[in-house]
C-alpha cells in the first residue's frame, strides 16, 4: 500500500472539513462543496505559480474541483478539502 493510499483511507477519503470563517492553508488535491458555499481560493498552476480565484456567488452542493489548491477560505457553507499530506492548517 502506497503512503497516499493509507492517508486516503483515514475517513472522508482523507478530507478535512472547512466551515464558515475558516481558512485551509497547505497543498491540497482539490475540494468538494458539501453545504452551499461562498469561498475564495489560491490555485497552484502546473508551472508552480499561484493564482487567486474569487468565486462570484455561491457554489452548490456537490461542486468539486480537482485542481491543486494552496489556500481556501470559506465565507459560508462547508467544504471538504483533500490535503496532499498531513502538513496543513485550518484556522
Amino acid at each position: 500500500m502506497a503512503s497516499n493510499d493509507a492517508w486516503a483511507l483515514a475517513g472522508m477519503n482523507g478530507a478535512a472539513m472547512v466551515g464558515p470563517g475558516q481558512t485551509f492553508t497547505g497543498l491540497s488535491r482539490g475540494y468538494q462543496v458539501v453545504d452551499t458555499a461562498v469561498l475564495d481560493y489560491d490555485i497552484v498552476r502546473p508551472e508552480g505559480t499561484v493564482e487567486s480565484v474569487s468565486v462570484a456567488g455561491t457554489q452548490a452542493i456537490g461542486v468539486r474541483s480537482n485542481a491543486p489548491i494552496a489556500v481556501l477560505a470559506v465565507t459560508s457553507g462547508q467544504v471538504l478539502v483533500y490535503p496532499e499530506s498531513t502538513s496543513y492548517v485550518i484556522v
